[in-house]
């Protein structure tokens, strides 16, 4: 490397963090850049800005220079998880509309705040709140606070019950159903998540069809899949 600057972390010989987030974004693919980008900018270290700029002013030839601009320019420190990141990364390269991250709801009986993962607030079309449902939210003792699985259920089903006061329909869904891109798709576009964003270059898969068509062809498909959603519902 020319440049030789280091930082120490436990006594170890590192390249700074700019640099290390630069040459892991360089070489991973979208999502899993997106869930780095994320984790960055969550540390508080270095803000956003700070970042491309190191990105951006690193001389000499850098395989993947641009895509690393590209995806630190959509990161959000506000993703709590490496899977809230790669849920995004998902929805980013389906064309889905970006959510609110961490959005506050305040609970009607208590007055308190709850946030909620994603939340898409829509005029004119009931408002989505996304949960992602991750294992760490039921067994790591950061979150827990020291509760036990079912006590953390039952606080998730309380949690869930009072933000159903907010009117929004609220989707479920887990890790491996994210990375089912077409899964993932029917069931965001099924709860009325809007599907009409430009998909940045850094996220399109060459390999998808879907990703081709015009923002106003993705949210015709979602829509339909939500009124056949809709009348099956009713027709239950």
């Amino acid at each position: 490397m020319a440049d030789t600057s280091f930082v120490e972390v436990d006594g170890i010989k590192v390249t700074p963090l700019s640099r290390t987030v630069f040459d892991c974004l360089r070489h991973a693919n979208f999502r899993y850049g997106l869930a780095i980008a994320d984790s960055s900018l969550r540390t508080g270290i270095l803000s956003q800005d700070e970042l491309l700029n190191g990105f951006e002013s690193a001389s000499g030839r850098f395989d993947g220079k641009q895509s690393a601009i590209d995806i630190m320019r959509l990161a959000d420190g506000r993703s709590e998880s490496g899977g809230e990141s790669v849920a995004r990364a998902v929805m980013i390269e389906r064309g889905f509309r970006l959510p609110e991250l961490q959005h506050i709801i305040t609970d009607p009986i208590t007055g308190s705040d709850r946030r909620v993962d994603f939340f898409w607030e829509q005029e004119g079309w009931p408002n989505v709140i996304g949960e992602l449902d991750g294992h760490e939210k039921y067994l790591n003792p950061s979150m827990t606070l020291g509760k036990g699985v079912v006590d953390v259920l039952t606080d998730e089903r309380l949690r869930e019950s009072r933000i159903s006061f907010s009117n929004a329909r609220i989707v479920r869904f887990s890790y491996a159903q994210v990375t089912n891109a077409v899964f993932f798709t029917r069931l965001l576009s099924a709860f009325g998540v809007p599907r009409d964003a430009e998909i940045p270059a850094v996220a399109i898969d060459p390999h998808d069809p879907e990703a081709l068509l015009a923002s106003s062809e993705r949210l015709f498909l979602s829509r339909w899949i939500e009124y056949n959603a809709s009348k099956k519902a009713r027709a239950a």
